[in-house]
């Protein structure tokens, strides 16, 4: 990474860096990810940008995925959308939200009514219950 970084710094073409090296899918783009808005990254990802310059390149760093390295190309102003064009999207996160909890609500209660019992072998075959 630090070899790659390197290139970019003496000239090569960060897109075609992109290309050749990233696992991302933004990689076929020449690591276009497009406009980013906040909340679509993580929190150590979104400060190594706002903290960048338009036009610089980070230097590598650790995410869960990987090892990354970022280009602001351009920034624009935050704004707030009409509901009618974000209505859609809300209602599917609003669904995702409720989904996720009343799978979280129904792990608790299933554990919360059953008898768990986990096998643990003292020595060779035999074993003895312990219950939770």
């Amino acid at each position: 990474e630090k070899e790659i970084y390197q290139r970019i710094k003496d000239g090569a073409s960060f897109a075609e860096m992109a290309k050749q090296y990233s696992a991302h899918a933004s990689a076929k783009m020449g690591g276009d990810m497009g406009y980013v808005h906040r909340g679509m990254l993580p929190d150590q990802l979104q400060e190594k940008i706002d903290q960048s310059r338009i036009g610089e390149v980070t230097e590598p760093f650790r995410i869960l995925e990987g090892i990354a390295m970022y280009r602001v190309d351009e920034r624009s102003e935050a704004k707030l959308q009409d509901f009618a064009a974000v209505a859609q999207r809300a209602e599917d996160l609003l669904k995702r939200e409720r989904s996720e909890q009343a799978w979280k609500d129904a792990i608790a209660r299933l554990r919360a009514a059953a008898k768990i019992e986990i096998l643990v072998p003292l020595s060779g075959a035999e074993g003895r219950a312990v219950t939770q």
